[in-house]
């Protein structure tokens, strides 16, 4: 089993949830998912460092551009983004009754509501994270081609800038 395979069953262990019945079992799951989740991030982070350059370098093969110095354009969109999506969490709680007062969560009615909302919104953005994960196919020997291709690609572009000088 690979790294990417272990990553995504870990990541996807949340599912699991869905059909338990009990509310404490629910709560003992998504405690020991959290735990290897929040234990995975640290390997996830390496992963993606490591497939930063494979996606440039992809990227590149597949348009001719090569757009690292571009990256931090999405920072102006996603952040944004993320402050808005900040202000979802706070809204849903609200809805299903939990407010500044937290001694409505001796309530068990509001309490299991705002479990299960937390569980379908960890799954929801498991599952968002995993997507990425599931299309991607670029394998050492892969990278390995495309990487050959663009220094054949180079090679050409100097070829011919030494060309058009001579004229």
């Amino acid at each position: 089993m690979g790294l990417k395979s272990l990553v995504l069953l870990l990541q996807c262990g949340f599912l699991l949830m869905i059909p338990l019945r009990s509310d404490t079992m629910k709560i003992v799951v998504f405690m020991c998912f959290s735990l290897v989740s929040s234990l995975l991030n640290s390997a996830q982070s390496v992963i993606n460092s490591a497939a930063l350059p494979e996606i440039w370098d992809y990227q590149q093969w597949r348009t001719g551009e090569r757009l690292e110095a571009s990256s931090d354009l999405f920072g102006y969109i996603s952040t944004p983004l993320g402050l808005l999506l900040g202000y979802v969490g706070p809204y849903l709680l609200k809805s299903v009754g939990l407010v500044s007062d937290w001694d409505i969560m001796y309530d068990d009615a509001i309490r299991n509501q705002v479990i299960s909302l937390n569980i379908i919104a960890s799954i929801f953005g498991v599952l968002l994270m995993v997507l990425p994960f599931l299309f991607w196919d670029l394998t050492p020997e892969k990278h390995r081609l495309i990487q050959k291709e663009l220094r054949e690609r180079a090679g050409e572009i100097e070829v011919e800038e030494e060309g058009a000088e001579e004229q």
